[in-house]
């Protein structure tokens, strides 16, 4: 997305308007702990909703949502930025170390129990493709969290509707268990 997910929902509305985001004033009203933006994502007409704890204002997830009105035009959009992705991350130091270790260990791992590790996995969510990163820190060999793409068509089941949406959803780790321990706090 080129914005961290490590501050606050003010410095992150800054800066997705810096990119040519539009504030979706009435969806952002309705909503609780997100703001829905609309611009330009990788070249496509895209909406951005963006997760905020609302106590501490720390952002924590933000999912692109980009509409199209084929299936096949939703699964090539899927695949070209599964690719982007990949090859933006392929070769942070993080990303190579376990490449490396699974290439160099993986068998003799898998005869101990061990599962090497995987830093992209690919399965089948409700009919489609789906596929998550675990993404590295900035100048770190640790993980920072994840980015999940997929298709889904949401409302063929109760609707005549035709539109398929591609989600790429960023998720922080550390922000996203601290937001979940201050609603656990709250029960």
């Amino acid at each position: 997305m080129g914005i961290p997910l490590n501050g606050k929902i003010s410095s992150f509305d800054r800066e997705l308007k810096k990119k040519g985001f539009k504030l979706d004033d009435f969806a952002s009203k309705t909503l609780k702990g997100s703001y829905m933006y609309y611009g330009i994502f990788a070249g496509e007409k895209s909406q951005v909703l963006v997760s905020y704890d609302e106590k501490t204002k720390i952002v924590y997830q933000a999912c692109v949502i980009i509409t199209h009105f084929t299936k096949e035009s939703a699964i090539t959009n899927y695949r070209s930025m599964c690719d982007m992705i990949e090859e933006k991350y392929r070769k942070h130091e993080a990303v190579q170390f376990y490449e490396n270790m699974k290439i160099e260990h993986g068998e003799e791992m898998k005869k101990d129990g061990v599962i090497p590790f995987e830093w992209k996995h690919v399965y089948e969510k409700d009919g489609y493709e789906t596929t998550s990163f675990i993404i590295p820190q900035i100048n770190s060999a640790d993980f920072q969290g994840t980015i999940m793409v997929y298709v889904e068509d949401l409302f063929s089941n109760i609707t005549y509707s035709t539109d398929y949406y591609l989600f790429i959803r960023y998720t922080d780790w550390q922000n996203d268990n601290l937001h979940k321990d201050s609603q656990i706090n709250d029960l």
